[in-house]
């Protein structure tokens, strides 16, 4: 009952604001939701004996999510966000923020513990933060906020055919050490789930979503022969890249003995358990929106 309440007042906020929210207000909550993740993958790395470098690691992160924010908001890269994810910038900041962080764990008086402590802390700026980095950059994009939703309904209705159908007719393990609950029969079910719920969202609010946020490409044609190859390879990739995501964060809460990443959430658990799917899932969605807003008609 937890799981259902919880999901029921979480599910209509999500919606919202994908599709309502000043982009100031939806780049806050996905900086907070970040955070809070960030801070659930250290008490899962302090299991591993590594001592986190939190505080380094917030700041960091703060400081990334103002600067993507701004940068959103006060320019036009958002017409080609590919030029802007590739630009020497960006990955020059990241570059020095690890060499960064390398130098700040050399204060540590053990210093055996300065290079896990280093790295693992650095990683969730590359596994938890840059998802968020580009979900608000391909919320920008051109049907942004399509693809957002689209995102989000593959990768739940890959789960929940996942879920279901494991739980009926599932009789081979697919990752037993990892995940005892997933099987072969689930992981199938879920492409299938992805790749159905992909192509009937697509050619349902296609239409409608391109007269709603993009009036000038009112008369671009999205229903052409390549659409339902690509909508339906976007949606196998999406529901792959979602399960190994999933798998990931299993192998890490196992491997330090922890069922949850937390509990904020009732029933569901912590935040990193609910956007582990999501955190991979993400790159891949971006890639077909970029290409989209630059071939409006494929």
């Amino acid at each position: 009952m937890k799981r259902i309440l919880t999901a029921a007042i979480l599910i209509p906020l999500v919606f919202y604001l994908v599709i309502k929210a000043p982009m100031g207000l939806f780049i806050s909550v996905c900086a907070i939701i970040a955070m809070l993740a960030q801070h659930e993958y250290f008490h899962i790395i302090k299991a591993y004996e590594v001592k986190p470098l939190s505080i380094v690691m917030y700041v960091i992160v703060v400081i990334s999510f103002v600067l993507v924010g701004f940068t959103s908001m006060t320019h036009k890269w958002l017409e080609n966000p590919g030029v802007f994810i590739v630009s020497y910038y960006f990955l020059y900041g990241l570059f020095i923020s690890f060499f960064f962080v390398l130098t700040i764990s050399m204060v540590n008086n053990n210093l055996k513990e300065s290079l896990p402590s280093a790295c693992m802390s650095w990683a969730s700026l590359l596994y938890i933060a840059m998802p968020f980095f580009i979900l608000i950059w391909m919320r920008g994009t051109y049907f942004g906020v399509f693809w957002v939703i689209y995102l989000m309904l593959v990768v739940w209705s890959g789960d929940i055919f996942a879920m279901y159908v494991g739980k009926l007719f599932g009789k081979h393990k697919l990752a037993p050490i990892i995940s005892p609950g997933k099987t072969w029969e689930g992981t199938i079910a879920s492409f299938f789930g992805s790749i159905a719920m992909g192509c009937v969202f697509y050619y349902a609010v296609a239409t409608d979503m391109i007269k709603l946020l993009a009036p000038p490409l009112i008369n671009v044609r999205m229903f052409t022969s390549k659409t339902i190859i690509i909508v339906a390879i976007c949606s196998i990739l999406t529901n792959i890249a979602a399960q190994i995501g999933d798998l990931v964060e299993s192998m890490m809460k196992r491997g330090a003995n922890i069922k949850d990443s937390g509990s904020l959430l009732p029933g569901h658990g912590g935040v990193l358990d609910r956007i582990d799917a999501m955190l991979f899932a993400i790159p891949v969605v971006f890639y077909f929106a970029v290409y989209t807003s630059q071939n409006i008609d494929f």
